[in-house]
């Protein structure tokens, strides 16, 4: 299990906290220098037996006075962030699989870790978040033993950045074998926004706040988001497009829906396409909908207001 917590290191009931650590396992600055001022004085005199380490590279000790909170601390040396054009996604990488690695290697079960290398480090947040879930997530793959790992972290700008790049490797773990690569990175990134609820925004797997009080206060059990429009199946005739508009939008309101306009749009903006919020669909309503209309996937909300993808399995 991998998640993404709002919260202080030290709170969490784990076997081991992993210490973002410099290559002379001394006391530093930020979470290392903390850990160290924790831990007491035997920690800094057993790291020293320990002797200089390499960058990417990560061992483990005895937690000392932390030993309320865990058994071991595990200190992981990643890289300080220069140009991002001297191996510094790669050593990060090999930092946080050297966490699994040690992690496996004494039975751990349980291990929290710091956004390594994005406090003086300057290593780009989003791009670390990245690189730390997708290795964790790799490396633990790798293994049939179940490691339960958080990343946790007091910054709320941090947080949401690892809480995302989670939600991101999900979704593309989920959908790697259905979708095709140029597909899932839109699909993921797509914002639908109801022109009845303009500030309602959905994205993939993301719990919609808005939604969710909708959902309590009005009479609506699901919503379903369709468009006859697709920007990747190569329908450049625009009078085309309007008319497969129009169809869908007949077609629903003879099947008795109640349809609402909006908007589906990418993050960057670059593409947006007319989408229709279909109130108390069905599932599999949606998808004969998706199959008549050659389209890939539609959105789907229920009272939990996690948007979920439905795909055209007859592609």
């Amino acid at each position: 299990m991998i998640k993404v917590v709002h919260q202080n290191l030290f709170t969490l009931d784990v076997d081991a906290i992993v210490n973002s650590a410099n290559v002379s396992l001394l006391a530093g600055s930020g979470i290392c220098g903390v850990i160290h001022k924790h831990a007491g004085k035997a920690l800094e005199d057993y790291c020293k037996t320990l002797g200089k380490q390499e960058c990417g590279s990560a061992v483990i000790s005895p937690s000392f006075k932390l030993s309320t909170v865990c058994e071991y601390i595990i200190h992981a040396c990643g890289p300080r962030y220069l140009d991002g054009k001297r191996g510094e996604a790669e050593l990060l990488a090999l930092t946080h699989t050297a966490i699994i690695n040690v992690a496996l290697e004494n039975n751990l079960s349980s291990i929290v870790i710091p956004p390594i290398s994005t406090g003086v480090y300057r290593f780009p947040a989003d791009q670390a978040a990245k690189i730390a879930i997708d290795s964790v997530a790799s490396a633990l793959a790798n293994s049939d033993v179940e490691i339960d790992v958080y990343f946790a972290m007091k910054e709320a700008d941090k947080y949401q950045v690892y809480h995302d790049a989670l939600l991101k490797y999900q979704f593309f773990d989920k959908y790697k074998n259905i979708l095709s690569p140029e597909l899932i990175e839109p699909y993921f990134e797509t914002s639908f926004i109801c022109d009845d609820y303009p500030d309602s925004v959905l994205q993939f797997e993301r719990t919609s706040e808005d939604w969710r009080n909708i959902f309590d206060t009005q009479n609506i059990n699901s919503v379903g988001v369709i468009t006859a429009y697709n920007p990747f199946s190569q329908q450049d005739n625009h009078l085309d497009n309007v008319n497969n508009q129009k169809r869908l939008y007949k077609m629903l309101i003879d099947d008795g829906y109640t349809v609402l306009n909006g908007m589906g749009m990418s993050k960057d903006k670059q593409w947006q396409e007319p989408s229709y919020f279909v109130i108390n669909i069905e599932k599999v309503q949606l998808e004969k909908y998706l199959v008549t209309f050659n389209q890939t996937g539609g959105v789907y909300l229920d009272n939990s207001a996690i948007p979920i993808l439905i795909l055209n399995h007859t592609q």
